[in-house]
């Protein structure tokens, strides 16, 4: 539950221009057969989109097909590492999935490294260092879906409203729309007298 719930924050709108978004709206309400197709029609058009590839990933690990997410990210060379990472928290293998982010992150800083990075924390239960990382991430791409929900989940479970306001404002107004994760966000702010 717990990974569905980090994880909820790869939802949004279907937005016919946004076609990350509309896969992220499937991904929150389960429907993972149309996020692959989504995804993969993107990624047709712009194969190098590392936020499409980490979606892919992570719908195809949802689906229980870590093999083919697995081959999916041995053939990108420039985002294999993060893509590998991100089966690796999937399949529960944190110290490896922390190897290859922390790799990634000697040679460059980047937001969706420093993202999973924070996320393998938070299954460490390292809810503090994991948000370092995260805001590190924040500063990097403030606009981030998942970042944003990631943190403001963090904040909630530490009653920090003032905090989750911040961040799952930020986030709604990234990821509009109504779908399951964000009908989550919007019934928190509602009763935490935040929206």
């Amino acid at each position: 539950m717990r990974m569905l719930i980090g994880l909820c924050c790869f939802s949004g709108l279907i937005w016919a221009q946004n076609p990350l978004m509309e896969a992220r709206s499937n991904i929150c309400d389960k429907n993972y057969g149309a996020a692959k197709s989504v995804l993969e029609g993107y990624l047709a058009t712009d194969p190098g989109n590392q936020e499409a590839q980490l979606l892919l990933v992570s719908t195809l690990c949802y689906m229980k097909q870590q093999s083919t997410a697995k081959q999916f990210a041995a053939q990108k060379a420039g985002t294999s590492t993060l893509l590998e990472a991100q089966v690796a928290l999937f399949e529960r293998k944190v110290p490896e999935a922390k190897k290859l982010l922390e790799a990634r992150l000697g040679k460059e800083d980047d937001y969706l490294a420093r993202y999973l990075l924070g996320y393998a924390l938070v299954l460490e239960r390292k809810s503090d260092d994991a948000l370092v990382q995260l805001k590190r991430a924040y500063a990097l791409n403030n606009r981030h879906a998942e970042t944003l929900f990631l943190l403001g989940d963090l904040y909630r479970a530490k009653d920090q409203v003032t905090e989750v306001a911040t961040y799952w404002t930020a986030y709604l107004e990234v990821v509009p729309g109504n779908n399951g994760c964000t009908s989550y966000v919007r019934d928190y702010l509602k009763r935490a007298g935040g929206q």
